[in-house]
């Protein structure tokens, strides 16, 4: 019975703890694209980013091109 107890609450942890690190990863990832993404500003040249097309069933990736330079960077959310 206690074993039964010891048990459950290590799987509680070790999900809890996948969770969070998954969790991290993807904030980080996140940042990392509004960062590319520079409040729709190429970096490139200045030009303005536009939508210009998705991809994907499941995981969807959606693309911003510029409008000065054609310079296209690729995102895993829809940017406004």
């Amino acid at each position: 019975m206690k074993d039964d107890i010891i048990r459950t609450i290590a799987i509680i942890a070790v999900v809890v703890v996948i969770g969070l690190v998954l969790n991290f990863f993807d904030e980080r990832e996140r940042d990392k694209e509004i960062k590319t993404f520079n409040e729709g500003i190429c970096t490139e040249c200045g030009g303005d980013y536009q939508f210009t097309g998705a991809s994907g069933r499941t995981t969807k990736t959606y693309y911003y091109t510029c409008d000065k330079c054609g310079h296209t960077i690729e995102m895993s959310e829809i940017m406004k």
